[in-house]
C-alpha cells in the first residue's frame, strides 16, 4: 500500500505533557499527543465543545524554567481510539514558536528560557 505525503505544515514532535486549558473561565485538565510551532494535538480529560472560543493553554517544555502560556483557537474536534482529542492552532508570538520550534527540532530535547533581550535571535540548546 503507497504511503500518504505529510500534509502538516510543520514538523511535529511527540508531547505527553500536561496543559492546562482555559476555556471560557474554567480550567479544562489536557494531556498533550503531539506538538509543533503552529499548535497542539491534546487529550481533554473531560469533553467539552470549544468551537469559536478562544483558549489559553500553559504547559512546559522540559528542562524550562518557566511554563509557556499561549492562546489558540480548536481547529478540530476528533475520536482517537475512545479519547477525544483537539487539535489546536496556536496564536503565539515568534519568541514562543521558536521555543517549540526548537524543541521539536532537536529531537525533543532541552531548550533554555528564550529573553526578547537575546540579542541572538535563535533559542540556545542546553549543552
Amino acid at each position: 500500500m503507497p504511503t500518504v505525503p505529510e500534509r502538516r505544515r510543520t514538523p511535529r514532535a511527540p508531547f505527553s505533557g500536561k496543559v492546562a486549558a482555559r476555556v471560557d473561565g474554567t480550567v479544562v485538565s489536557c494531556v498533550g499527543g503531539d506538538l509543533c510551532e503552529s499548535g497542539m494535538l491534546l487529550y481533554p480529560r473531560r469533553a467539552r465543545t470549544v468551537f469559536g472560543q478562544p483558549i489559553r493553554l500553559t504547559f512546559s517544555l522540559p528542562r524550562c524554567a518557566k511554563p509557556i502560556t499561549v492562546e489558540a483557537w480548536l481547529k478540530r474536534c476528533q475520536l482517537v481510539g475512545d479519547q477525544v482529542a483537539w487539535a489546536v492552532e496556536f496564536l503565539a508570538p515568534p519568541q514562543i514558536r521558536r521555543k517549540i520550534r526548537t524543541f521539536v527540532f532537536v529531537g525533543h530535547g532541552a531548550v533554555r528560557d528564550y529573553d526578547e533581550r537575546d540579542s541572538n535571535e535563535q533559542v540556545e540548546l542546553l549543552a
